[in-house]
């Protein structure tokens, strides 16, 4: 083992050979691109190389990566007085959506979070290979899938809350709005005047 010693006092990098790991202790920080890190991990680019970059990526040649596959995890968690370290409490994961080959790497981006009074993360949004998003569904089947069957699907909040249609078909230009003001709910077709649909 290795381990250099800083000049903040309990600050020290750690080579671990047991194990072939590289520990930053105490109040180091790692600076990739720059000398004045200022977090745990700082990545700067800079001129030809461009805006600083992390990637995630799984190496393994031994095998074909199908569908299912793990390509990468960010884990969220912590560790108090009465637990254990609990590292995946909120988690962002990418899984390979189909057996990848040189030309097909259809992949999918889920996110999880863990209910209060819990401990194990459960989905809650998906990003499905074909850019749907799904939230409280693992299947989504539009641009936006929203699936909740025991509160409200959908919010909006404002001073007048709105939902506005636009079709982009190549035809004349169609759209309709639905507006909450006043108290009342209306109704607009083609950029004409709100119709009151309350009564």
């Amino acid at each position: 083992d290795v381990k250099f010693f800083g000049a903040t006092a309990g600050a020290y990098m750690l080579w671990d050979e047991s194990q072939d790991d590289l520990i930053v202790g105490g109040a180091g920080r790692v600076g990739i691109g720059t000398t004045a890190p200022q977090s745990f991990l700082q990545v700067n680019g800079s001129g030809t190389v461009g805006a600083g970059e992390i990637s995630i990526t799984r190496v393994d040649t031994s095998q074909t990566l199908a569908s299912g596959s793990a390509l990468g995890y960010i884990f969220f968690g912590a560790q108090d007085a009465d637990s254990t370290l609990d590292k995946d409490a909120t988690q962002i994961v990418s899984h390979c959506e189909e057996a990848w080959t040189s030309s097909a790497h259809g992949s999918r981006l889920q996110f999880f979070t863990t209910t209060s009074g819990t401990t194990t993360a459960v989905e809650r949004m998906r990003i499905a290979n074909n850019g749907y998003v799904g939230i409280g569904t693992t299947d989504p089947q539009d641009s936006l899938h929203i699936l909740e069957s025991t509160t409200r699907q959908l919010r909006l909040e404002g001073s007048a809350p709105s939902i506005y249609f636009k079709e982009t078909d190549g035809s004349a230009d169609q759209n309709f709005q639905l507006r909450l003001d006043g108290g009342k709910f209306l109704i607009q077709l083609n950029n004409d005047s709100f119709n009151n649909a309350s009564t």
